[in-house]
């Protein structure tokens, strides 16, 4: 039953008697009477405390909320960095009207960076939470976590709601309410239900334990696609590196093969030049030796057609019977008996130079012909042989000489 509120509280709120697992009728036989008075900071009541989605809709900051009342139906908010006292003092912001509870039980705070709500128990019997006994020491609250407190003949519970900040998504009171509906089973219904709850819970193991299957197979499937992935990736780049290193090695000896190629070449061309250089004289040399060689060859001829003009006369005389050869004498210089030069040396050739006159001499010396003596007269068949064995291709032509040929009788 409901007590009246607390005369020393400036809001209280309705006795809050939470339904025991008994029954109603336990309640009515504990016969508890129970109060939470709820102390806001200054003159802020209870039932002035809005919920966490009024207090978001009115603009102003969301906070995390306690449920508190016999059905969750009261409203605290929680402030950040501001503990809030649950216990037996007149002092404490929500109070409980019980011998056996402590007189500062539990403290909650949202903490000052508005990430967690915390629990400090400073009770001698301790504070439960979710079912768990947490006694002196601190501990992190999360969405829709109960809280418990046994008092004599009575047990006082709330609920957190961190909704309105974001860190819940479901009311915990719905909760609370298939709680309430599952008290009220007596009897076969509760058997009925409780076999009904097996059948779902065998078959959710077996559904759960088909997409575990899925799920481990296609995650083995995704780790075997990553893998080869991953190794592809990885001989991809080996190969890129391994490429890179070629071109950079190629690219590398095509510059060394340019550089000694153009070190040859310049090489090549520097020799060429010495070469060109050196050979330069020599061939001149040749040139001239060539043109002087030309020179006296053609000395030659002339001193040898002067020394010998028989062998260089051409005549047929096998058609017209015996004739006689007159060649006409040279005339002697009364100094030396020998032929001048200015009779013997073609006008073209007065530029020989020293080693061709006395290569000119040397062949004037030709043993057989003496001094103050002309030149020898060949006998007709001399002649006639010669003449005939040496072809008309080689026969040079006579330049400068007179060939006479007179008639004679030959008498027996």
């Amino acid at each position: 039953m409901a007590a009246p509120c607390s005369p020393t509280s400036p809001a209280g709120t309705e006795a809050s008697e939470p339904p025991s697992p008994l029954g109603d009728r336990d309640g009515e036989a504990l016969g508890a009477e129970t109060e939470v008075a709820a102390r806001l900071d200054g003159t802020e009541a209870v039932n002035k405390a809005a919920s966490g989605a009024a207090l978001a809709s009115s603009g102003a900051a969301p906070r995390p909320v306690l449920l508190v009342g016999p059905r969750f139906d009261k409203e605290y908010p929680l402030n950040p960095n501001r503990w809030v006292k649950i216990g037996r003092s007149k002092k404490a912001q929500l109070m409980l009207n019980n011998a056996s509870v402590s007189r500062t039980h539990c403290s909650l705070r949202w903490d000052k960076h508005r990430r967690v709500v915390e629990l400090k128990d400073t009770s001698m019997a301790g504070t439960q939470v979710n079912g768990e006994t947490v006694k002196s020491e601190r501990t992190a609250l999360a969405h829709a976590d109960r809280l418990r407190i046994e008092g004599r003949r009575v047990r006082f519970e709330f609920l957190l709601d961190l909704r309105p900040v974001g860190l819940g998504f479901n009311d915990p009171r719905e909760e609370q309410k298939g709680l309430q509906s599952l008290k009220k089973l007596r009897g076969p219904a509760l058997i009925q239900w409780r076999d009904n709850l097996r059948n779902q819970l065998a078959n959710l193991t077996a559904e759960v334990q088909k997409r575990e299957k899925e799920a481990f197979e296609k995650e083995r499937e995704f780790h075997d696609i990553a893998m080869r992935r991953g190794l592809r990736l990885k001989e991809d780049k080996q190969r890129q590196e391994d490429l890179e290193k070629y071109t950079a090695g190629k690219k590398a000896l095509e510059e060394k093969l340019e550089e000694s190629r153009k070190q040859w070449l310049d090489k090549m061309s520097a020799d060429s030049e010495k070469n060109e250089g050196e050979v330069k004289p020599i061939m001149d040399a040749v040139a001239e030796r060539q043109v002087k060689l030309e020179k006296l060859q053609l000395k030659k001829d002339e001193l040898e057609r002067t020394i010998h003009p028989e062998r260089y006369a051409v005549a047929d005389v096998s058609r017209v019977g015996n004739y006689s050869i007159e060649l006409p004498t040279p005339q002697k210089t009364p100094s030396a008996g020998v032929p001048s030069r200015a009779n013997s040396e073609p006008p073209a050739l007065d530029d020989v130079d020293a080693e061709e006159d006395a290569f000119a001499n040397l062949l004037s010396g030709i043993p057989g012909q003496q001094a103050g003596e002309g030149p020898r007269l060949m006998e007709a068949g001399q002649l006639e042989s010669s003449s005939a064995d040496e072809p008309d291709a080689k026969r040079p032509k006579v330049e400068g000489a007179e060939l006479t040929v007179k008639p004679t009788v030959i008498t027996s």
